[in-house]
C-alpha cells in the first residue's frame, strides 16, 4: 500500500511540472522567440540583460493541469504481454486521467537499496488504439476491466 501511494504522489509531481514545462504558450511572446536576432528593435539593450529565460517562464499557463483536475482519475495494475514472457514481471501502474481522457502507464523501480522511482513508459495522451476498429481512437474507461 505504501508503494501504490509513493507511485501515485510522484505520477502527480511528473504530470504537473511536465505541462508547464513543455507549454507552448512559454515560446508566445515575440521578444524571447529569437533574442540573437539583429533585425529586432524591441528591445535595444544588451543581450546579457535581454536573455533571461528563467525570469521570463511562467509558472503557470492557461492551460495548466492543475491538482484539482488531476484527482479524477483511475488507478489500475498493468503487465505487459509479450510472447517471450521477459518483461511480464515489471511492475506497471496505470493511470486514466478522465478530465481529457488520456492514459499514461509508469514503471515502478528499485535504485540502489532504498531509492524507489516511477519511471514513464507510456507518455500522457501519445498512446491509442493500434489495431482493429478503433485504430487511431484514444483509450476510453470501457476499454478497462476495473
Amino acid at each position: 500500500m505504501k508503494q501504490k501511494q509513493e507511485v501515485m504522489e510522484q505520477v502527480l509531481l511528473d504530470q504537473l511540472s511536465r505541462h508547464v514545462i513543455s507549454d507552448v504558450e512559454q515560446d508566445a511572446d515575440p521578444d524571447r522567440q529569437n533574442p540573437c536576432d539583429p533585425t529586432s528593435t524591441t528591445n535595444a539593450a544588451p543581450l546579457r540583460f535581454r536573455s533571461r529565460r528563467l525570469h521570463n517562464t511562467k509558472v503557470s499557463t492557461v492551460g495548466a493541469t492543475t491538482v484539482s483536475t488531476l484527482k479524477d482519475r483511475s488507478t489500475f495494475g498493468a503487465r505487459v504481454v509479450t510472447r517471450d514472457g521477459r518483461d511480464a514481471l515489471r511492475e506497471l501502474f496505470g493511470f486514466y486521467f478522465h478530465v481529457d481522457q488520456t492514459l499514461t502507464v509508469y514503471e515502478y523501480r528499485l535504485f540502489g537499496k532504498n531509492t524507489n522511482k516511477a519511471m514513464p513508459l507510456v507518455e500522457r495522451g501519445k498512446y491509442s488504439h493500434v489495431i482493429g476498429r478503433r485504430k487511431g481512437k484514444r483509450y476510453s474507461p470501457a476499454d478497462f476491466e476495473l
